[in-house]
């Protein structure tokens, strides 16, 4: 019968493994936090229009997080089909 426990890890090497993964899946969470809670900003923001087709944004969107807004310089629709590109193109 061929013995298997020779070439398989040992709990100690997964429990290293799973540490190390778990530190890199929180440090990335916290890279992707810290962005969300940064304001946007475009040349071309008025403050009041989309930055791509001059559509009003809601004043709680482009607010700065700061003031408990989302900072944001893109209506939803065209904030949507930058997020669906960069999913699907890799761009």
């Amino acid at each position: 019968m061929l013995d298997l426990t020779e070439s398989e890890p040992s709990a100690d090497e997964n429990d290293r493994a799973s540490s190390i993964t778990e530190r890199l899946l929180a440090d990335a969470e916290a890279k992707v936090r810290a962005l969300a809670q940064q304001d946007e900003v475009h040349e071309d923001f008025d403050g009041k229009h989309c930055v791509d087709c001059s559509a009003a944004i809601p004043e709680i969107r482009r607010r700065p997080v700061a003031e408990g807004g989302h900072g944001k310089v893109r209506c939803c629709d065209c904030q949507t089909v930058i997020e669906t590109r960069k999913k699907f193109f890799a761009v």
